[in-house]
């Protein structure tokens, strides 16, 4: 009697190839979905650049000079010598003509000319009287066309509303500007946050500042000014993995704003106090040359990260105090 052996076949090599083809495919897939996403998000050098901003225009609180225009309505008066001279004509004739004073037109004209310009000297001096500007709204001061009706598209800040009292920088004193803000507005984004100040933290053997999470983290000008308005402002432009929030989202906007001519007001606000300041620049710089520096007591500065998907830039944007609400 004789048997025979049966084996079964051997599938290991098989399934060995199949996963490292399997794994592969997986391979080329993340990187090139990786790929995909980097070059969807990512901030171009163009768009980086275009951060870098300043306002042309003088902030509110310092209006233009306004300047005589030229009075296109008075034409020079040509005078010939001969026709101004008086003829007199004799008539014959039976029916008595009584004689004809000449109009001395010249002399009223010239009159009227002289009282024209002085009523537009006086209407200037009005519009350079300190009490006259300041009953018109702050936002039109840098406006040539002031008194032409307001453009709802292009003008979006809504302090109009308020008692806005514009203030000098000879004005500034330190108690102006004490106290902890507690809320920061910018209606031109829609922004309103509430304010914290950062709190000194240890991270890998080093003292550095806490991260601010769904609100702007304050960190004064030096550990003497906690207490005050001034100061660097910090917020997340967005943190989707540590999901600390995205309150400066929209902050890249106001260095088209800035470009457009549009007046981006910032204000600042604790109880029985709201400070109103007015961007004058926007600018980027990588992570490693940041480094803060007193802004003075009537500037401040804002920050947030730039560069997707690095985060490795940081834009600042410098407003100067213009103004405080009462």
């Amino acid at each position: 009697m004789t048997s025979s052996s049966h084996t079964s076949p051997n599938n290991g090599p098989n399934i060995g190839k199949l996963s490292g083809i399997l794994l592969v495919s997986a391979g080329i897939l993340i990187i090139v979905t990786v790929t995909i996403v980097w070059f969807s998000i990512r901030t171009t050098p163009t768009e980086l650049q275009s951060l870098n901003v300043e306002y042309k225009k003088p902030p509110i609180n310092i209006p233009l000079p306004l300047s005589a225009a030229p009075n296109d309505n008075v034409t020079p008066q040509v005078i010939d010598k001969e026709s101004s001279k008086t003829a007199v004509t004799v008539i014959s004739s039976e029916e008595s003509v009584p004689p004809i004073k000449p109009e001395i037109t010249l002399e009223n004209e010239q009159s009227e000319v002289e009282t024209e310009v002085e009523n537009f000297s006086k209407l200037l001096e009005g519009y350079g009287n300190d009490s006259f500007l300041k009953n018109i709204a702050p936002k039109s001061w840098s406006d040539h066309d002031w008194l032409l009706p307001d453009d709802i598209n292009d003008q979006l800040d809504n302090f109009d509303d308020f008692n806005l009292d514009l203030i000098d920088k000879s004005d500034i004193t330190v108690e102006l500007i004490s106290g902890l803000p507690e809320k920061i507005s910018i209606p031109i984004l829609g922004l309103t946050a509430p304010v914290e100040n950062l709190e000194v933290v240890e991270k890998d053997g080093r003292k550095v500042y806490e991260t601010p999470k769904n609100l702007v983290g304050r960190i004064p000008s030096s550990p003497e000014e906690s207490d005050s308005f001034k100061g660097w402002y910090f917020g997340h432009l967005e943190s989707p993995i540590k999901g600390e929030g995205n309150v400066f989202h929209d902050l890249p906007e106001i260095a088209e704003h800035l470009l457009n001519g549009n007046k981006v007001l910032i204000s600042l606000e604790k109880s029985g106090k709201q400070l109103v300041y007015q961007a004058t620049q926007s600018e980027v710089v990588h992570e490693s040359e940041l480094k803060l520096y007193d802004p003075g007591n009537e500037k401040i500065v804002l920050v947030t990260c730039s560069n997707r998907p690095l985060y490795d830039h940081r834009q600042l944007v410098t407003a100067t105090l213009v103004g405080q609400i009462q």
